[in-house]
């Protein structure tokens, strides 16, 4: 019996749960995990026929302190325009007029001013999941290849190296360990790194993981403790259920719950569309591709700075994950750029190296916030109703944090600090009524 067949589950829903968790990503899998672990009766939903299928799937895998603040840094609204209309920039914006997209526009060029106290609360929630994850590889049976390797930025320029080591300094205000690396020292560090890089920088604090394993881990050690999943069952939303409470309307019918917890990534914005507050986010594609890797094992991942790729070693494969489309949220693959970014990856590798595809192009859309920290806290209006989605490019970084941040939530008085920074309305409201509610 394979770790799918044990986790999954064919029964249909029940009528009433203790907590439903809907959405089988990373932050559902852990938010599942850790409310068993305080010895409540949890439900996790999942549409599709398995967990990790959809951006917990194929992303970097990165637990990442070197690349946890916003994206919203100085000048990158202008950076993105011109990486634009490049047929294989790394940033692809899809033109589109809407009251929403210019109000998160906004927003996001706003976030730039607070993005020192934003990435200080980011590094905490990185720092907690990588204890958290360090916890689990020593219990599960499913090795999901959890490694505290750090990370190997790499640079083909002399000038964009000589920048970037300018820059230093910000790492050390925030306590984010970072190492100038000249050319043999960068080799030294990564077997993977080619003739054509320069030098780099070593940040020895990241960690990575194998994120759909790392997902099948979480919820097989939830229903070992009493969790149940159910797949294939679609969530079409919430609706009311008595004076500020909710229900959950699915396609197998409806579910009363003490409390339900969105965590369903971009797909949370269709979940939570009738509430007066609704998510602050916006579509963000990315790519990656799994190829046999020049070098098997399990070293640092690297960061390909000039084109914005993550290179990670997952065993005899070597994961490239590139691209920002925003507003792009279906899950289509532009073969053009795909295969560009496997030729830009090749350049940072040793010569000759050839990417021979191990599976399909894969797409995932990631639910981005305007000030690149995730939306977790209980609704404004609904009370048995917790969100926890918004993880933006951070989900796998933030993910086992995000579940000890919703168990405090749900079984303890004292809600901790940072959720003042994380709460789901801090982009305003919605002017009109919820449906919910009423």
């Amino acid at each position: 019996m394979t770790s799918d067949d044990r986790l999954a589950s064919s029964a249909g829903a029940h009528e009433r749960a203790d907590v439903v968790v809907i959405g089988g990503g990373a932050v559902g899998a852990w938010c599942a995990l850790s409310l068993a672990r305080a010895g409540r009766s949890i439900l996790l939903l999942e549409e599709r026929d398995q967990v990790a299928t959809r951006a917990s799937f194929g992303n970097s895998g990165l637990l990442t302190v070197s690349a946890a603040g916003p994206l919203a840094e100085p000048g990158i609204v202008g950076r993105a325009l011109r990486w634009s209309i490049q047929p294989n920039g790394p940033v692809r914006i899809r033109p589109r007029l809407s009251v929403r997209t210019a109000v998160w526009t906004r927003q996001f060029w706003a976030a730039g001013e607070r993005s020192r106290a934003t990435t200080s609360v980011s590094l905490g929630l990185v720092r907690q999941s990588r204890a958290l994850l360090e916890e689990l590889d020593g219990e599960s049976e499913i090795d999901f290849m959890y490694r505290q390797a750090g990370l190997v930025a790499c640079f083909t320029t002399g000038q964009a190296h000589e920048l970037a080591l300018a820059s230093l300094d910000k790492y050390a205000e925030l306590g984010v360990e970072a190492l100038p690396l000249d050319t043999r020292a960068v080799r030294l560090r990564s077997p993977l790194v080619g003739e054509r890089v320069v030098g780099g920088i070593f940040y020895p604090e990241d960690a990575a993981v194998d994120p759909a394993a790392m997902t099948r881990a979480t919820v097989e050690a939830a229903c070992a403790i009493g969790a149940r999943l159910v797949t294939g069952v679609r969530v079409q939303g919430l609706v009311n259920d008595g004076p500020s409470r909710a229900a959950v309307e699915t396609s197998v019918g409806r579910l009363r719950a003490e409390e339900i917890v969105v965590a369903a990534g971009y797909g949370s914005l269709r979940v939570l569309s009738s509430l007066t507050v609704r998510p602050m986010i916006e579509a963000g594609r990315g790519y990656s591709d799994d190829v046999a890797s020049p070098r098997p094992g399990l070293g640092a991942p690297l960061r390909l700075v000039e084109r914005r790729i993550v290179a990670t070693p997952l065993g005899d494969r070597l994961r490239i994950s590139s691209k920002l489309e925003f507003g792009y949220a279906d899950e289509s693959v532009a073969q053009r750029r795909a295969d560009g970014s496997l030729r830009q990856a090749a350049r940072y590798l040793p010569d000759g190296s050839r990417l021979r595809r191990t599976r399909a192009p894969w797409t995932g859309v990631r639910p981005l916030t305007p000030d690149g920290l995730p939306l977790v806290g209980r609704d404004p209006t609904i009370a048995n109703l917790t969100w926890a989605t918004g993880h933006g490019h951070l989900g796998i970084s933030h993910a086992p944090a995000t579940g000890q941040l919703v168990r405090s939530l749900l079984t303890e008085d004292d809600a901790p600090a940072e959720l003042a920074l994380l709460r789901v309305d801090r982009f305003g409201r919605e002017r009109r009524a919820s449906a919910v509610a009423r």
